[in-house]
C-alpha cells in the first residue's frame, strides 16, 4: 500500500503544472500554494489499492485465528456457537 507522499509524488510527477479556467476565459497556472493544495487533495481522495493475494490470505488468517481464540475464551465449538446465533 503506498503512503500518501508516494502517491504526492506520483502525481506531481504526472501533472508537474496544474490551470484552473475555461476555454471560455482562459487558463491560469495555479499558484505554487494552490497546486500543493490541490496535489494533497487529489492524493487523499485516490482510490485504495486494490489487496494483493498475500494481504487477502493473511487478513483471512488473522480472522480464522480471532475467531478460533474467541471460541476458546467461550469455550464453545463453532457448531454451538451457531447454534446460539441462530443459524444452520
Amino acid at each position: 500500500m503506498k503512503t500518501l507522499e508516494q502517491k504526492i509524488a506520483e502525481l506531481k510527477v504526472a501533472n508537474p503544472k496544474l490551470y484552473s479556467g475555461s476555454d471560455e476565459v482562459g487558463y491560469v497556472e495555479l499558484s505554487q500554494e494552490e497546486y500543493e493544495a490541490t496535489i494533497l487533495e487529489w492524493a487523499k481522495n485516490l482510490p485504495p489499492e486494490p489487496k494483493t493475494e498475500e494481504e487477502i490470505l493473511i487478513e483471512e488468517q488473522e480472522k480464522a485465528a480471532a475467531k478460533q481464540a474467541l471460541l476458546a475464551k467461550l469455550g464453545i465449538t463453532e457448531d454451538e456457537a451457531r447454534l446460539l446465533l441462530g443459524g444452520n
